[in-house]
């Protein structure tokens, strides 16, 4: 054989279908065996009807000593019969010329199956069962018992798709075939089956080296997609049209809804409703010219802009086109579950609905695409920077999400991002900073003004702040710095003068986010300095009253707890501290003349000092996780141990003292518990081994 695979089934599994296909090949050999006339059930190692063609080859020649034979055992009289009217000289037996061979023909058809086996080609031998149930069904079969078949019906179907088949596998010229229809399995009444036989005289087939035989041989095994096609075919061409009416309503339901889709998708007014999207894309969408606009495209300009067009298509779909898509999937279901009653449930039919509905992405990013081409560039002009700007502070978050991780995922694989893709994840960035700023200065304006108190209840122009409190006095110095820092790094980089970049510079390292400043920041006297602040402004908290307290702190809409701010302040010092250590410890890891156990002993420092900083900061405390872990293990490993002294020099072997392990749980509230019990397994087991010795 030239496959050590030389069977196929149509994909199918745990299911009862209409339809199931299996087809094998084996060698065109001059002694293949004459089938027996009747074992219908009695001979054990002759298969039932899902798998009948397992005979083919498995027998020792006996009589004939021809490939013919198969021929014989295909058109057998106890399972075949000939149709109503049909004369009595003709057989069952039928290929695609003829309904019904007569004698002179078949002696013609073994003769060519005798020169298959002469030039070592192949012979295919393909079996299409069928339930019961669907042959009623569909009118093919009147009842169960008598079993009365329209094969002129089926013999038509087996014409029509076996041409589909031959092309597919590139032997429509050379081939020939014939095939009988079964009224009944081997081992029971019920799977009409037909067996197919395919073979040619001299071959189409590339040749292929046999270990086995040592020579070249054709190839053997058909694709699988197409026996799947096949059996989609004749499955498709078996059934009334009433009962096809269904199926065709509902493709055309799915049809109608994919049109309404795509024209929606075509819309200017919905391309409007998310300009903020489309010119983002349009501004990362390359020179088509250089790189074609297609959904399935892998070029690397286009990664970016795809996920902006499947971005924009999923925001339509969510909200606008959510009914259109309910409907789209409601009627793909229930196609798939018209194909899984016929044809069986496999891989394909599991992902038939999602296949489906990529396939309509695909489309609609195509579509998105070709309007982009085809649109006005005026309808949809906007200054950028204007456009940036009006961006609402959700979108630009999603739009700089969505570039940033297309960014890193191209990177994460060794491709460079194009220039408008950086350029544009640079914007949205810029302006979700700019954003944030502003946001923040508009609550220190709100602090500010919240400190104001007013002289003359009637002159509101009157106006001057109560420094009668120092916590109200050190509060308000900061926000005034704070305001004056927010507003310098909103100015333009290039609009910003010396003394700006300066007083920028000053007021950072006065006020700095803890968070994000890098430990190479926190010197001794840095740390010392920051830490000071913090002190300072807790003893403030503490000796303040609540009405400084809020004054301070809170505004109209805020009310200040004395416990927050103290848990803040403390927290921060902990903070500074924690990174002031980090990078002590540093500064000694660079120093030579360290021995290695004392670099890590600083390493292992700095490990518990960042999982405290991100405890600190409220993200896990890996570190304390790993030790936990760490510290587990080896009470388990020292556990193990001792139950492995505990029972070296026994009688039990390695499998019974394993066993005994691992169904020990070696928690430390446990201990006591195991210990006792693995006593008493010991001591069950020495008496089992006293018993056995008799003593």
């Amino acid at each position: 054989m030239t496959e050590n695979k030389t069977t196929l089934e149509s994909a199918t599994t745990g299911s009862n279908p209409d339809i199931i296909i299996k087809h094998r090949f084996d060698p065109a050999k001059s002694y293949y065996v004459r089938y027996l006339i009747d074992h219908n059930g009695k001979d054990k190692e002759v298969t039932d009807a899902s798998n009948d063609h397992n005979i083919v080859g498995e027998r020792v020649a006996k009589e004939k000593g021809e490939f013919g034979d198969y021929l014989e055992y295909a058109s057998r009289a106890d399972v075949t019969s000939t149709e109503d009217g049909v004369a009595n000289d003709l057989t069952p037996t039928f290929t695609k010329d003829s309904f019904n061979l007569n004698s002179k023909e078949i002696k013609k058809l073994q003769d060519h199956i005798n020169m298959a086996a002469k030039n070592h080609n192949l012979m295919w031998k393909t079996v299409v069962s069928f339930s019961d149930d669907f042959l009623i069904r569909e009118g093919l079969m009147d009842n169960v018992e008598d079993r009365n078949l329209d094969q002129r019906r089926i013999k038509q179907v087996i014409q029509a798709a076996m041409p589909g088949m031959l092309k597919s596998e590139g032997i429509s010229e050379s081939a020939e075939w014939f095939a009988d229809i079964h009224l009944h399995g081997d081992r029971n009444k019920n799977h009409v089956h037909v067996h197919i036989a395919t073979f040619e005289q001299v071959t189409k087939r590339p040749d292929k080296f046999n270990p086995v035989t040592h020579r070249m041989e054709p190839k053997g095994l058909f694709k699988q997609r197409t026996i799947d096609r096949l059996k989609k075919k004749i499955w498709r061409d078996m059934r009334l049209d009433k009962n096809k009416e269904h199926e065709i309503e509902l493709e055309v339901n799915v049809s109608k809804t994919s049109k309404q889709v795509l024209s929606a998708v075509s819309s200017l007014e919905l391309m409007k409703e998310q300009t903020h999207l489309i010119n983002t894309l349009l501004r990362t969408l390359p020179d088509e010219k250089e790189t074609k606009w297609r959904a399935k495209s892998n070029a690397v300009p286009m990664k970016a802009a795809n996920a902006l067009a499947n971005e924009f298509i999923n925001r339509y779909l969510e909200t606008n086109g959510k009914e259109l898509l309910h409907d789209f999937i409601s009627n793909t279901s229930e196609l798939n579950n018209i194909y899984k009653t016929g044809m069986g449930d496999n891989d394909q039919a599991s992902d038939y609905v999602q296949n489906r509905r990529d396939q309509l992405q695909e489309q609609l990013v195509n579509r998105l695409y070709q309007n982009l081409r085809e649109i006005d560039p005026n309808s949809l002009a906007v200054s950028k920077t204007i456009e940036i700007q009006d961006t609402p502070m959700d979108e630009q978050i999603r739009l700089k999400d969505l570039l940033d991780s297309q960014v890193k995922l191209m990177r994460s694989k060794d491709l460079v991002p194009p220039k408008e893709v950086t350029k544009e994840l640079g914007l949205r960035k810029r302006a979700i900073r700019q954003g944030n700023l502003a946001a923040r200065q508009v609550v220190i304006k709100q602090r500010l003004d919240y400190q104001k108190t007013y002289d003359d209840e009637d002159n509101l122009d009157l106006i001057s702040y109560n420094f009668n409190d120092p916590l109200i006095v050190y509060i308000h110095e900061q926000l005034v710095d704070q305001d004056q820092l927010l507003e310098l790094q909103q100015k333009p980089s290039f609009k910003r003068s010396e003394d700006d970049e300066e007083r920028i510079r000053q007021f950072t390292i006065k006020y700095p986010n803890l968070s994000e400043t890098p430990i190479k920041a926190f010197t001794t006297d840095y740390a010392n300095e920051l830490s000071e602040q913090r002190k300072t402004e807790l003893e403030l908290v503490t000796n303040a009253s609540q009405d400084s307290l809020q004054l301070a702190y809170g505004t109209p809409d805020l009310i200040i707890k004395r416990k927050d701010v103290v848990d803040k302040l403390k927290q921060e010092l902990k903070l500074i501290e924690a990174k002031g250590e980090v990078f002590n410890n540093n500064d000694k890891l660079a120093q030579t003349g360290l021995s290695y156990d004392e670099q890590q002993e600083l390493k292992q420092s700095n490990a518990a000092l960042f999982g405290k900083i991100a405890e600190i900061e409220g993200r896990e405390n890996t570190f304390e996780k790993h030790e936990r872990k760490t510290a587990q293990r080896f009470q388990e490993n020292k556990r193990k141990k001792r139950m492995k002294q505990r029972f070296r020099g026994r009688k039990l072997n390695g499998i019974e003292v394993k066993r005994i392990i691992n169904n020990l749980s070696y928690s430390m509230e446990q201990s006591n518990d195991i210990e006792q019990q693995t006593r008493e397994l010991h001591e069950q087991e020495i008496e089992r081994q006293q018993a056995e010795m008799g003593l």
